[in-house]
């Protein structure tokens, strides 16, 4: 008795349709809108932004006057109280990525957090629970 494969052959996914300037200013524009009502949970907007700071062609698109419309949506959302590192597209890369420490539950400072830019801030712990 044999056994077949049961696995689809793989395929190349379809090519991402470009996301351009004016789709970014208008999704930014909606973000906005929906952080004015209050209808934007924190945590979704910051990774909806983050997902437009992530993009391949971020540093294309993002002009200017949409880095400081970004920036102002950022700080609004940030000011809530959410404890995240600021994105390097609007902010530029900090200086102290490499050594970046964080306070433990009891205070204390750790330094077994790593700040990888590839990431764009999101930290990765050595801790276990």
């Amino acid at each position: 008795m044999s056994r077949k494969n049961n696995h689809q052959a793989t395929t190349t996914p379809a090519a991402t349709p470009a996301i351009t300037r004016a789709d970014v200013r208008a999704f930014l524009a909606e973000i906005a809108a929906q952080v004015a009502t209050g209808k934007a949970p924190t945590l979704h907007t910051m990774l909806a932004l983050n997902g437009m700071f992530r993009l391949p062609n971020a540093k294309e698109i993002f002009d200017e006057e949409l880095k400081k419309e970004a920036h102002d949506l950022w700080m609004k959302v940030k000011s809530a109280g959410l404890q995240v590192l600021d994105p390097p597209l609007l902010f530029g890369e900090p200086s102290n990525a490499s050594e970046f420490l964080t306070s433990d539950v009891d205070g204390e400072e750790s330094g077994d957090d790593v700040v990888d830019p590839a990431t764009h801030g999101v930290t990765h712990t050595s801790h276990t629970i």
